[in-house]
């Protein structure tokens, strides 16, 4: 398993072909699945093309496994900047290989060595799965978004 930056001559497709997982639980029910794929899709090309932030990616020889994308933030109650990541994706056959924990410890690394004093991210709450993986890992709850279908 390699560990690399990402490079834009070979990775770019597989990218945008892993974001896709990020569709893989039940959405809200105001959010339609192929609408949130295409979003996602756009907003990582739009990520690449514009070099913002830094990609890690896990690869197995020439397969992508997995990447992470971070990013500085500022904090809408603190005004402090933080260590944020954008996207963590793993692949299905990847799972529980423990790439993800290797990945979000790269990130506390690079957040911690840009002198940020915190590292947060998004997850959506249906998202079980990756809610239990990041406060298994000591990430806390700290705003909670409320909707409402009228």
């Amino acid at each position: 398993m390699q560990i690399d930056t990402y490079n834009e001559t070979t990775d770019t497709t597989e990218l945008i072909n892993l974001v896709l997982r990020l569709a893989d639980f039940s959405l809200p029910r105001r959010v339609d699945k192929e609408k949130f794929i295409k979003k996602q899709v756009n907003m990582l090309e739009e990520d690449l093309k514009n070099k913002s932030g830094l990609i890690l990616t896990v690869k197995d020889g020439k397969k992508l496994l997995g990447f992470i994308q971070l990013q500085a933030e500022v904090d809408w109650i603190s005004g402090e900047e933080y260590g944020y990541i954008s996207r963590l994706v793993v692949s299905k056959e990847a799972e529980g290989q423990g790439i993800g924990q290797k990945l979000i410890g790269l990130a506390e690394k690079w957040a911690m060595e840009n002198e940020y004093t915190a590292i947060g991210l998004n997850v959506f709450s249906q998202n079980t799965k990756a809610v239990t993986f990041y406060e298994k890992l000591g990430y806390q709850t700290e705003t909670i978004k409320m909707m409402k279908d009228l």
